[in-house]
């Protein structure tokens, strides 16, 4: 199963952005490996609709990867077997999220503070479903007086863990300063045949092609740079064998956040989907002329009419 990952530039799990509309829209644009948004073990265990809803899959094509935050073992187990039952065969356990919320219930990267609690974990998971890829995406340590993630590696790696994302912050910097690449090249290093995904800081064809030439990692995960440029896979490819690439046009990412508008309309009804939808546009036009007026006006408006027409004449007009 890994072996499809190999290479692969990989959406990662984001809440409440990587749902199904999001995740199709872009495997329209090339990409074939994404996470779902970050699941709740307990909500999943207990069938909560809106958390079972975060796993339902109705058109997109594989792979696609759940990924679960909890640091209850049994708990973590029934969800697992929730995800199972629903056809999953990669599941990934969150060690990672700085959210305040989250760490607080001493999960996601506060779990990296308990080594051995980690350890029962896997174990446990791995018992039980020994014919299922577990993964785990995780920073470097809770903060700069406790950086251990090549101690959390260790435990993974013994216990047959079958890949490792590793972004280079401290849970405390949140996504503040710069990720620290030389840590990903280390934990390749130390563990050469663990399956280590790079993840951190990855905007462009060329920075992709940094972090696979400079870590030696096994596969690139990119979040916030998919958001703001959707066409990165199908930019990275042709990069890849012409070293060059297709510059996409403000134009270009209007007519893919016109269709991506259409499957958010389809699978929430269209006033969820004008609430979703506005952090898409903001991200995609980012850096573009007159973009922090666009913005400011885009994210005042209530009714669908008008923020098509607000679009559509920056885009005709500028500001």
């Amino acid at each position: 199963m890994m072996k499809l990952l190999k290479d692969e530039v990989i959406l990662a799990p984001m809440s409440g952005v990587t749902n199904e509309p999001f995740r199709l829209s872009l495997k329209e644009l090339g990409v074939k490996v994404t996470f779902t948004e970050m699941v709740s073990a307990d909500g999943l265990s207990r069938k909560i609709n809106k958390t079972m809803n975060m796993i339902k899959i109705i058109k997109e094509p594989p792979v696609i990867i759940p990924q679960l935050f909890g640091n209850n073992s049994e708990i973590l187990l029934k969800a697992t077997e929730i995800l199972v039952y629903n056809g999953f065969k990669i599941v990934d356990l969150n060690l990672g999220c700085p959210a305040k919320k989250i760490v607080k219930k001493g999960c996601g990267v506060a779990l990296m503070k308990e080594p051995e609690k980690v350890k029962k974990i896997i174990i446990k998971l791995k018992k039980e479903f020994p014919y299922i890829h577990f993964t785990v995406k995780m920073r470097l340590g809770y903060d700069e007086t406790s950086e251990n993630y090549l101690e959390i590696a260790d435990i993974l790696y013994n216990e047959g863990i079958s890949a490792i994302t590793l972004h280079p912050r401290y849970g405390k910097q949140y996504y503040s300063g710069k990720a620290n690449w030389e840590k990903i090249k280390i934990l390749k290093e130390k563990f050469k045949n663990l399956f280590v995904i790079g993840n951190g800081d990855v905007k462009t064809p060329e920075y992709i092609d940094k972090i696979f030439n400079f870590t030696n990692c096994d596969a690139v995960m990119i979040g916030r740079g998919f958001l703001e440029n959707p066409f990165l896979k199908i930019q990275w490819d042709e990069f890849k064998e012409k070293r060059e690439y297709k510059k996409f046009t403000l134009k270009d990412k209007i007519s893919y956040f016109k269709k991506l508008f259409d499957y958010f309309r389809n699978y929430y009804g269209e006033d969820k989907a004008l609430k979703i939808s506005i952090k898409h546009i903001i991200h995609l036009t980012k850096g573009e002329k007159g973009s922090a007026k666009f913005r400011a006006k885009i994210s005042k408006i209530k009714k669908c009419v008008e923020f098509f027409d607000e679009i559509m004449y920056w885009v005709e007009n500028g500001y």
